[in-house]
């Protein structure tokens, strides 16, 4: 197949393509800043950005929870559920309005602070009407390590649209792999 160079398009085609590049470029910068963020120090990197560029939707009431907040209401709720892994492999968190995914990074942090491994420990379930948010949420899950499944869909009637679930996930459900359970 014979693939014309750059300098040999037709100057729209050109335009386009240097275009595409410029865009590729740009989100790969962002998924840097992205790691970056995230390896500064567990937390709602997304979630907090989001509210900060006030880009959340008041006509659903959307409000992210301030990460310090998570953290303190994970560290009030972690205990009881924290202790059942002494008799079983792992625990499962469900969040029905997940937002970006803080509450469940707080879990994942509280989790960790008390020698705890929510890579193996925890999997998590959650639920998000808005789909910019629930993708948010995958995304800063996935780059944490954290086994979850993130639906785009209503927690109250139950209608989902989409299920993606991080890859931690996978290693945890997989049989093809049973020492990581």
């Amino acid at each position: 197949m014979n693939v014309p160079l750059l300098n040999d398009l037709p100057g729209e085609t050109m335009r386009r393509r240097a275009s595409g590049r410029a865009v590729v470029l740009r989100m790969a910068q962002l998924l840097s800043w992205l790691v970056i963020g995230l390896d500064q120090g567990m937390g709602d990197f997304l979630g907090s950005l989001f509210m900060e560029l006030e880009l959340g939707s008041g006509n659903i009431g959307q409000f992210f929870t301030p990460f310090d907040l998570s953290e303190l209401m994970a560290g009030l709720v972690a205990g009881d559920r924290l202790a059942a892994l002494d008799n079983e492999p792992y625990i499962t968190l469900s969040e029905p309005t997940c937002g970006a995914g803080g509450m469940v990074i707080a879990f994942a942090k509280v989790m960790l602070a008390r020698g705890y491994n929510p890579q193996t420990q925890l999997r998590a379930d959650c639920v998000d009407i808005d789909p910019v948010a629930a993708r948010m949420c995958y995304i800063q899950l996935s780059l944490l390590g954290i086994p979850a499944r993130v639906v785009i869909g209503n927690s109250l009637t139950l209608r989902y649209q989409r299920e993606m679930y991080t890859p931690f996930w996978y290693r945890m459900t997989s049989t093809r792999w049973p020492m990581y359970r």
